[in-house]
Formats: structure tokens, C-alpha cells, sequence
């Protein structure tokens, strides 16, 4: 019975961290606070990094910026960024280009020698990356208009 608990403890602190990097991630970009369902909807994109951070060793920076953001969320993240340690600011790119790309790009190493290797984040997160949205299309692969969309007439590109 001990395990399933510590099983649902660790889900639950798992979700809470999962739910605190999508204001975290909004700011970052430059995005209003109220954007952050735009990254709720992008759950797996959203899980699948957290994931990679945390299996990284990557935890205490992330939890150095989330103190950060915390503190000076009016700030505007750039001028935070620039007072950041090398860890951090790298967990900062990294979640930036995961949003963007849909890939994860970590930018050094936490002692800031190297870089490590970077890698697709999945299907989902490429389809669920923002420079989708950003740039008004689809991703490749996708149907512009959704399933079934081939058996409707184009749409007027006046």
C-alpha cells in the first residue's frame, strides 16, 4: 500500500511541477500570463520536456528559474535572464526552443563546458510546437484543414 501512495504523491508533485512551467514557459516567450492555455492544450509537449529536464539533472535549475519567475514575473524575462547562473539560463533556452521547435536543444552543460545532445521531443511535440501557431500554418504531414479535409472545396485565398 506504501508504494501505490508514494506512486500517487510522486504523479501529483509531477503534475504541480508540469502545471508551474506553463506560466513559466509563457513568460519566457514573451507571452501575456493569460496565454497559458495555449500551452495547457499541449500537454504532451508539456510532460515530455518536464520529463527530459528532470532526467537530465536538470531539476535544480529549473527550480532556481521557477524562483525567479516567481519573484519578478512582471519583469520582463530577458532582463532576469541576464542575471541568471549558467544552469539556469540554460534550462531557460531549453525550454524555449522546446516550445518553439518542438525539440529539445539543451544549450550547455550545468557546469557550462559542453553541450549535451539534442534531440527530437516526439511526434506530438513537433505537431503541438508553437512556431505552428506563430507562423499561421500546419506542420508538415498534417492535413490543412484537419481529417477529411481533401473533400472540401480550398478556401478563397483572396
Amino acid at each position: 500500500m506504501k508504494i501505490g501512495s508514494e506512486s500517487r504523491e510522486m504523479q501529483s508533485d509531477f503534475e504541480e511541477a508540469g502545471q508551474s512551467l506553463l506560466p513559466l514557459s509563457a513568460w519566457l516567450l514573451g507571452f501575456p500570463e493569460s496565454s497559458s492555455t495555449m500551452f495547457a492544450n499541449r500537454r504532451e509537449l508539456a510532460e515530455t520536456l518536464l520529463r527530459r529536464l528532470l532526467a537530465d539533472g536538470r531539476g535544480a535549475p529549473l527550480q532556481e528559474l521557477q524562483d525567479r519567475f516567481h519573484a519578478a514575473r512582471k519583469v520582463d524575462a530577458a532582463e532576469v535572464l541576464a542575471t541568471l547562473g549558467c544552469a539556469a539560463r540554460s534550462v531557460a533556452q531549453t525550454i524555449m526552443a522546446a516550445w518553439l521547435l518542438g525539440r529539445y536543444l539543451p544549450f550547455e552543460t550545468e557546469d557550462c563546458t559542453g553541450s549535451v545532445q539534442a534531440g527530437v521531443m516526439g511526434a506530438e511535440a513537433y505537431r503541438q510546437s508553437l512556431v505552428w501557431h506563430l507562423i499561421g500554418a500546419t506542420p508538415m504531414g498534417v492535413p490543412q484543414g484537419g481529417p477529411n479535409s481533401w473533400a472540401l472545396p480550398p478556401r478563397n485565398m483572396v
